[in-house]
């Protein structure tokens, strides 16, 4: 009985031929239409998330410059760069005195008289005489 059932259906399929190629061919192309699409949002989704990495670096580079203009703002607002700006100028602070040096000084400056001379006894042995001498706070120096 079963199979005068399925020899019938294969009858009917084999009339209906076309209408089911016709069939598989839509399905089919659906079927591509969907994956093509999804490997196109795919690719988007890919190229969005390089594109959202690289503005993250862009933010970043920015709050790094926007951190260092804020560092020399601060900085141009000290008394140290107004002072070496007017330096640079040539001109003084109002409470400064300035006193003007020339480039090239011509005067030797002589040592003093009572300035230490340099011991003729540098020898080792006379090294620990004076070691000596003060450990047992003899006052020959």
């Amino acid at each position: 009985m079963w199979q005068k059932k399925w020899a019938y259906f294969w009858k009917q399929v084999g009339r209906s031929r076309g209408v089911f190629y016709i069939g598989m061919a839509a399905f089919a192309a659906v079927f591509l239409g969907l994956v093509a699409s999804a490997l196109s949002n795919f690719a988007k989704a890919q190229e969005l998330e390089k594109r959202m990495e690289e503005l993250r670096l862009e933010q970043l580079e920015l709050e790094i410059s926007r951190a260092q203009l804020e560092a020399d703002g601060l900085f141009f607002a000290t008394d140290e760069y107004r002072e070496l700006v007017l330096k640079r100028q040539g001109r003084k602070l109002p409470d400064e005195t300035m006193l003007i040096i020339p480039e090239r000084v011509e005067t030797v400056v002589a040592a003093p008289a009572d300035e230490v001379r340099e011991s003729e006894n540098t020898s080792l042995a006379a090294n620990w005489q004076a070691w000596l001498d003060f450990f047992f706070r003899r006052d020959t120096l």
